[in-house]
């Protein structure tokens, strides 16, 4: 469990990694400078600047699907960097999304942009469905300030399908399997959807709400737990964008063996 979790969380670092030093190089370019806000050249220039920062970044990030900086509407509406791997593996220049359409709440569109600028610290935005880009994805985004103006966001996209099926092709004994959980929602499993919440998913005779609550007070847990009439243990592990990944399998099959002598 740990060996996987350390695999995923390595492709996540790479992305938080080249996300940080875009982020640098953004702010290095402002120097300061909340007056740019007021400069439209300033602001394209600064644009243009960051376009071969994000794609040599984003170049040498395996698991990157999209990089970009936007600036805030009240700022520009036609400057700003969105970068999208094609399927030759190149990253090209695609339309700017008109953040000022879309409300706020509206995550499937600008989620990647209003999140942060709500938070005002970076962060890892579970997996969700762009409507952009229509497919599912994992982003970990960065507020840009120059002297506590807000100026934009810088980051990057990782496609949740690598996790997905990165989970889906582990096996364990003969039935064991492994899933991802973001809280109480299931995000990967082999029989529940998308999306499903935990406790719809619980009945008296099992005990996944308390052995997986348990779970989650630690990194790293091995616990066991009751489902549809079979006794299962699992081993789980955080990673860095919060989700928590499992590993489980029904403890006749670990102990048979042993049983069998």
């Amino acid at each position: 469990c740990q060996a996987t979790g350390l695999q995923i969380n390595t492709t996540l670092n790479n992305i938080q990694r080249a996300v940080d030093l875009s982020y640098q190089e953004a702010r290095r370019g402002l120097n300061g400078r909340a007056s740019i806000v007021n400069d439209p050249a300033a602001i394209a220039e600064h644009a243009d600047n960051m376009h071969a920062v994000l794609q040599r970044q984003a170049e040498y990030t395996p698991g990157c699907v999209a990089a970009y900086i936007r600036y805030a509407p009240e700022i520009s509406t036609k400057s700003g960097v969105f970068l999208l791997r094609d399927n030759q593996g190149r990253f090209e220049d695609q339309p700017l999304t008109p953040i000022d359409y879309y409300p706020p709440e509206d995550v499937e569109h600008i989620g990647w942009y209003s999140l942060p600028r709500l938070k005002r610290a970076s962060l890892w935005i579970a997996p969700y469905y762009n409507k952009n880009m229509e497919r599912e994805l994992v982003s970990y985004v960065i507020p840009l300030y120059a002297n506590e103006k807000f100026i934009g966001v810088v980051g990057m996209d990782i496609s949740f399908s690598y996790m997905e099926n990165l989970v889906r092709n582990i096996s364990v004994y003969s039935s064991g399997y492994a899933f991802l959980m973001q809280g109480r929602q299931i995000m990967v499993h082999r029989d529940f959807p998308l999306y499903a919440n935990l406790s719809e998913l619980n009945s008296p005779e099992d005990s996944l709400m308390a052995a997986f609550k348990t779970a989650k007070q630690s990194p790293y847990q091995i616990g066991e737990y009751n489902y549809l009439g079979q006794k299962k243990s699992f081993a789980s592990t955080r990673l860095i964008n919060g989700m928590d990944f499992y590993i489980c399998t029904p403890q006749n099959e670990i102990y048979q063996d042993s049983q069998r002598l």
